[in-house]
């Protein structure tokens, strides 16, 4: 054999101990060949590096294997690959590369590759920074040892503290290519990333290269490959993390922890790291939000099932885990992820339609409480579905209060409409289970609109259209025995079955002011026929019914004249002395009893209306005023445009039309954009406030169209939006909102 020859001639030949340990390894011969690595390596120091890597990868086979890294790949390094330090020049180059043909190291067009890389000096940058740029090379020997003997990133952690940044980023970046990181290799990585100064890394390759006499490199062509390099080891280390469940709960926590670390230049890394992990989930993204997509579109057919929105749900909460790292990123910078919030614009979407297109508010609800859960961190989208679950809240409300509450509006204004009919059926049979004639149906109707609304936020409303017929056989027929009936029947029924505090508080001033009235009437009666004892007595029980300081020393002063006319038996006509008491012994039910005085509201809008968007936007009907209901009964229920003025006593049809067109200007205002429709909008309001900004009015009037809006305020909304595209210049085109 020539190299036995050679080696009797020349027995400190390291060069000769190399090539005989290749022959060993190709003859499987390893711990031949490896004894013979060790003797070339002590005979050749100055070449340590590239017999030390053939020993490795020979030793390497015997182990698990060596790491070998993915899209990043140190061993694919040309340094690396040929066993060359930094400093080669261009002969030690060409050696070294038929050395690795010879020895079948890797692919020969990867061979090429890397003698071309390290020839050429503008490509020999990326090998320089690619590798162990100004590293001792016995450690660079071991590290490259420790790789390819397969030894995993927490048994060299010595030899990495030892590595500049940019090195140890390196390294890493290698471990992270070939099997996803932990969350501390993680932070270790961006760490060292951001410690890289692109000057020092100038400096450290144009030392070796005037060492070699090799052309130097400019600052801004290192920046360049520096930035690439960065890229690439980030890219390679996410795409090895993946993006199963566990990958990404640990690269959200990654996330969180740098982002409250308050490292600027970490923080400013980490925006390549979110970049890169929106590729990488990107086709997984869409995938799951098409899931997303036919869960909307199963409710929009049918909204009726649960099961339909537990699918919805459990689609979104999944798309939502592949996307929170970027949120979480995108939170610290105090911005909205772009894809979280195309998807909460989807599920909103939805909820629109139910609300809107198919009146299925309770589902649309649903969609919105399930939208809150997923994207509650959304800084406008949180206020923004606050906002939408109030305004559902009501006009599901509004729906059943409709549905709930129609037959008894119905009967209670077809009563007030034939206040002697009622009169008689009440002062025969009362207001209860007992009631005959057209009071029975509506004491049915009435004690069904209890049960039905005993939970819901409007169940005062019942009792609210019973106390109106009250309220108007008083008022406007002067009927208080009747209307203490109806009031009477209503305490009754809220022994069993009470209303809220405030109301029955309501009804039982409101049975104080009618028996008051009643006794009133009895006492100007006895007064006139100079009955002094009966005047005495309902004088007396007249103290117990009235609140107003000066009506009782009035009534007090009528007590004590009718007593000494009854003691002195004198008969002096004191009809006059009623008039003492005034307005008081007058006063009606309209304010529930709470006093004297004028009777009068107002409402005057505020000056100016902000264009924000509010919930929900339904298509209106063409016309601006609202048709009048199709009812069986006859009864009045149209509007009537005011005056202009202040102060007037408007009709029930006066004060419809304004409680009515408050409605529709607040439902048109959040449409209203500048230009002309502004200047319509505005000159509806002016002309509001002119009719309807200070006004006097029966109660009962009043309190008949309050109970009307209940049921109208969906179909008035609908007509002030109507209104409100009516207003656009023609030509102007209609946004959905």
């Amino acid at each position: 054999m020539d190299l036995e020859r050679a080696l009797k001639l020349a027995p400190d030949d390291g060069h000769a101990y190399g090539l005989r340990a290749l022959v060993w390894e190709k003859k499987g011969d390893l711990d031949r060949a490896l004894r013979d690595f060790d003797e070339a390596i002590r005979l050749a120091p100055r070449d340590a590096m590239l017999f030390r890597s053939h020993r490795d990868r020979v030793l390497s086979e015997g182990r698990s294997g060596p790491i070998a890294g993915g899209d990043f790949n140190l061993l694919k390094n040309p340094f690396v690959l040929l066993g060359l330090p930094l400093d080669a020049k261009p002969a030690a180059v060409k050696e070294a590369y038929e050395d690795a043909v010879e020895d079948e190291a890797d692919e020969p067009d990867v061979l090429m590759r890397a003698q071309q890389t390290l020839l050429t000096p503008r490509l020999r940058i990326e090998a320089e920074i690619g590798g162990f740029l100004d590293v001792d090379p016995q450690l660079t020997t071991q590290i490259v040892s420790d790789i390819r003997s397969g030894r995993p990133l927490d048994e060299i952690k010595e030899s990495l503290t030892r590595l500049h940044s940019l090195p140890r980023s390196n390294v890493i970046a290698h471990y992270g290519s070939a099997g996803p990181l932990g969350l501390d290799h993680l932070c270790d990585l961006i760490a060292a990333q951001a410690a890289v100064a692109p000057g020092a890394v100038c400096d450290a390759i144009n030392d070796v290269r005037q060492e070699i006499a090799l052309g130097r490199v400019d600052r801004d062509a290192v920046s360049e490959a520096l930035s690439k390099l960065l890229d690439r080891q980030t890219k390679a280390v996410i795409e090895a993390l993946g993006f199963v469940d566990q990958a990404v709960a640990l690269f959200d926590l990654f996330v969180s922890r740098i982002v409250a670390g308050g490292d600027g230049a970490a923080v400013f890394r980490l925006d390549v790291y979110v970049s890169m992990f929106r590729q990488t989930v990107a086709s997984e993204l869409s995938k799951r939000r098409e899931a997303v997509v036919t869960a909307c579109d199963e409710i929009r057919k049918n909204p009726k099932p649960d099961l339909a929105y537990r699918k919805l749900d459990k689609a979104l909460r999944f798309w939502m885990a592949l996307v929170r790292p970027v949120q979480t990123y995108e939170t610290h910078r105090q911005r909205e992820d772009p894809a979280a919030r195309e998807m909460y614009g989807t599920v909103r979407q939805l909820a629109l339609d139910l609300s809107n297109d198919q009146r299925e508010f309770e589902g649309a609800e649903k969609v919105v409480s399930i939208a809150s859960g997923v994207f509650g961190h959304l800084p406008r989208a949180a206020d923004q579905m606050a906002e939408d679950t109030k305004q559902l809240a009501e006009l599901r409300n509004d729906k059943l209060a409709d549905e709930l509450l129609t037959p008894l509006l119905q009967a209670c204004e077809q009563a007030n409409n034939s206040h002697r009919t009622i009169e008689g059926e009440l002062l025969k049979a009362g207001f209860g289970p007992g009631s005959v004639g057209s009071v029975r149906s509506i004491y049915d109707k009435f004690s069904a609109a209890v049960d039905a609304t005993a939970k819901l936020p409007f169940s005062d409303a019942p009792w609210r259209l019973v106390r109106s017929i009250a309220l108007s056989l008083n008022n406007d027929s002067s009927l208080p025995q009747a209307a203490d009936k109806i009031i009477q029947g209503l305490l009754d029924h809220a022994v069993h079955k009470p209303p809220s505090p405030d109301m029955l508080a309501m009804l039982r001033e409101d049975q104080r002011a009618a028996r008051k009235i009643l006794v009133e009437n009895d006492l100007t009666k006895n007064l006139k026929a100079q009955k002094w004892k009966e005047t005495e007595q309902l004088a007396e029980r007249l103290l117990t019914l009235e609140t107003d300081e000066e009506n009782l020393s009035a009534v007090r002063t009528i007590r004590d004249a009718a007593a000494a006319k009854r003691k002195a038996n004198t008969r002096v006509m004191w009809f006059w002395g009623v008039v003492i008491v005034g307005g008081g012994l007058w006063a009606i039910l309209a304010n529930g009893g709470s006093g004297s005085g004028p009777q009068t509201t107002q409402y005057r809008p505020p000056p100016s209306y902000s264009n924000t968007q509010t919930w929900p936007q339904t298509p209106a009907p063409s016309q601006t005023t609202a048709p009048p209901p199709q009812r069986t009964e006859t009864f009045d229920t149209g509007e009537t445009m005011p005056q202009v003025g202040t102060g007037l006593a408007l009709t029930r049809a006066n004060i419809r039309y304004c409680a009515f067109q408050r409605v529709r200007i607040e439902a048109a205002r959040p449409l209203i954009q500048a230009g002309v429709q502004g200047q319509r909008f505005s000159a509806a309001v002016d002309d509001y406030n002119s009719r309807c900004s200070d006004y006097r009015y029966r109660q009962s009037d009043k309190d008949a169209v309050d109970a009307e809006l209940i049921g109208k305020r969906y179909s008035l909304e609908s007509e002030g939006r109507a209104l409100a595209s009516s207003w656009r210049p023609s030509g102007s085109p209609t946004t959905r909102r």
